[in-house]
């Protein structure tokens, strides 16, 4: 498999008509700043993309965590090898906002991808992917989750019992 990993801003999607883009004002995006460094690494430290993009996913989903705080972003790449002064300096310099604006721009033009995960496959084919499982707070019952995806208009929807 060859897999790109392309970003999309769920700030710009829910970007009302009239409003300015995200880009222009990215601290009004709870995720942009995070999504800023993954790009940063993947483009210039690929070798470590996979690492940073799991350690964000768990500071945001397992741990609930900020990813507008600069200080926890930093301990995801202070636990993986990345030089993070020079991620940090791509994002900084708008090197890596840009890029997200360039690569989300066309995916939604291109691909029409209007969420995350969207899969896209040569000839043009895609499918947007969604898991859900309930807070474990609470006795779990089937369907422990929920898989939809949603390809040429087609929506269908699968439950996943881990049991």
């Amino acid at each position: 498999w060859d897999v790109t990993f392309v970003p999309f801003s769920l700030g710009q999607a829910h970007v009302e008509e009239g409003q300015s883009d995200i880009w222009t004002r990215p601290a009004d995006d709870s995720g942009l700043l995070a999504l800023q460094l993954g790009i940063a690494v993947r483009d210039t430290q690929p070798q470590h993309f996979l690492d940073v993009h799991a350690g964000l996913f768990a500071l945001r989903h397992d741990s609930g965590g900020d990813l507008r705080d600069r200080a926890r972003l930093h301990e995801v790449l202070a636990a993986t090898d990345v030089d993070a002064d020079a991620a940090w300096e791509e994002v900084d310099a708008g090197r890596a906002l840009a890029t997200i604006e360039k690569e989300h721009v066309g995916s939604v033009e291109e691909l029409q991808a209007w969420g995350v995960p969207t899969f896209s496959i040569e000839g043009g084919r895609r499918s947007f992917a969604c898991s859900t499982a309930p807070p474990m707070t609470q006795t779990p019952s089937p369907p422990w989750s929920a898989w939809s995806t949603r390809s040429a208009g087609t929506a269908q929807q699968f439950n996943v019992d881990p049991r």
